[in-house]
């Protein structure tokens, strides 16, 4: 299964201006106190160093760093030694630690930001030329991943699926059934006998005991996409749409077993089933009937603190927006938190 450690606490901080650490830093950070205008943006590196331990239950898994966003030019050493680089502030990523830990031992992490301009890296104009701020530091979540070696992949490791490696879709839709096809990206073992291992998918309604549909697929009956997942079809009776109104989610569970019935990996994601069509005389349209769209752009920067904003604050803005009247959101020009995209 996979594991997690969270990693969001107990950081020291400094900026390539200053000599001494500042202690107990916890993320989301930012390395400055914006003003509210953008006119006094500060640019230059700053350093985050923690120590890691790596426990004993990551032993025979790929150990990973993830970091929810870092603006916007990353480096991570562990223990003085340099283990990988990431450019780009808006995206999640994970840096690759399997081969510099010891189980058991204790580790430093120190991660390397950069917000200085960049022609390479997005936005890709001077701070002058924009109308918005791209501000710094670690300003999302950091956990410390263990994957296993027979694994339904990461979204953060290529391929066409997202959320966690799992993408549901809608066929064809009719008012006494779905037809649903669900694309997990798996990744077996090396040496792992494929015989051994089969796919568990359950499908219901968000929040109920029982699921509408189970199904196991053992790897003989595994189809490959175009995508490089692999892909499985079947129908819900009677489903409930989503809408603006009567937001109906579903939950998808994927569980990697082997024979036996052993998980070795476990996945579960939200999605709404409906019909969304746009012409020149409706208009546009939901589940077959018009409806009048009522949008407004956000920007994931909240005053003195600029991006690091944490999930109940993105939380917040979604309940307010959605208050206001306003049914779909523009997030302006880059990808937005997992934690405001979740509460919409």
């Amino acid at each position: 299964m996979l594991l997690i450690e969270n990693l969001d606490t107990d950081w020291l901080f400094r900026r390539d201006e200053e000599g001494r650490f500042r202690e107990g830093v916890s993320l989301p950070h930012s390395p400055f106190v914006s003003d509210l205008d953008g006119n006094e943006h500060w640019f230059g590196t700053c350093e985050y160093i923690r120590s890691m331990k790596v426990d004993s239950q990551f032993l025979g898994m790929q150990i990973v760093l993830r970091l929810g966003g870092a603006m916007q030019r990353t480096t991570v050493y562990l223990d003085g030694e340099w283990v990988g680089e990431h450019k780009g502030g808006f995206l999640p990523f994970e840096i690759d630690l399997s081969r510099y830990t010891i189980i058991g031992e204790t580790h430093e992490l120190r991660v390397e930001i950069s917000n200085r301009w960049d022609p390479d890296i997005p936005p890709g104009k001077r701070f002058e030329e924009l109308d918005f701020c791209w501000y710094g530091g670690l300003y999302r979540d950091a956990a410390l991943v263990a994957y296993p070696e027979s694994r339904i992949e990461s979204n953060l490791r290529g391929g066409e699926c997202e959320q966690g490696g799992v993408l549901v879709q809608t066929l064809a839709l009719e008012a006494s059934k779905a037809l649903l096809k669900v694309t997990v990206l798996a990744k077996l073992k090396i040496g792992e006998k494929s015989s051994d291992l089969g796919l568990r998918v359950s499908v219901g309604r968000s929040g109920r005991e029982s699921p509408q549909f189970e199904g196991f697929y053992p790897r003989s009956d595994w189809r490959e996409g175009p995508g490089g997942g692999f892909e499985f079809e079947f129908e819900i009776e009677n489903p409930r749409l989503w809408s603006v109104s009567r937001p109906h989610l579903y939950d998808c569970r994927v569980d990697l077993v082997r024979v036996g019935n052993s998980q070795v990996d476990s996945v579960r994601t939200r999605f709404g089933i409906r019909r969304i069509g746009f012409s020149r005389s409706e208009g546009f349209t939901l589940n077959g009937e018009r409806l009048q769209l009522r949008g407004v752009n956000r920007h994931q920067e909240y005053p003195y603190v600029g991006y690091a904003v944490p999930p109940a604050a993105q939380y917040r803005d979604a309940v307010r927006i959605k208050e206001a009247g306003f049914d779909y959101v523009r997030l302006s020009h880059y990808p937005q938190c997992s934690s405001f995209l979740d509460a919409c």
